[in-house]
Order: C-alpha cells, then sequence, then structure tokens
C-alpha cells in the first residue's frame, strides 16, 4: 500500500479480526482515505482513528470483521 511515496506492506491476511496496527503520518485525513478504499477493495470492515501515539502523529486501524 503506497502512502505519499512510501510503501507499507501490510499484510492483510494476516490482520486478524480485533487487531490493530499503527501508521505514523502528517496527513491523517488522506491516509485514513487511503486505508478506507484499500479495505473497501478487500471488503474488510476497519475503523480509523487519528491518533499520537509516543509523540508520533498517525492513524490506528482496528479490523471490526
Amino acid at each position: 500500500m503506497l502512502i505519499h511515496g512510501i510503501n507499507f506492506d501490510v499484510e492483510w491476511s494476516k490482520f486478524d479480526k480485533a487487531a490493530s496496527f499503527f501508521i505514523p503520518t502528517i496527513d491523517v485525513d488522506g491516509t485514513k482515505k487511503i486505508i478506507q478504499a484499500e479495505c473497501k477493495r478487500l471488503k474488510m470492515k476497519i475503523r480509523t482513528k487519528g491518533v499520537t501515539e509516543n509523540q508520533i502523529r498517525g492513524v490506528r486501524v482496528w479490523r471490526l470483521e
């Protein structure tokens, strides 16, 4: 998954229900749109939220179903 020129290799087949991952980014809204589009293509229900973890701004993604 390419986000702002950086390739994030997400192993979607191993992204289990109730699991989450964090992607550091300054453009939270743009990153959320890219992730949501990819998950829609994969028919995967997720929740995304802009968060700050360890003083790093980014997006946390949870798999719902």
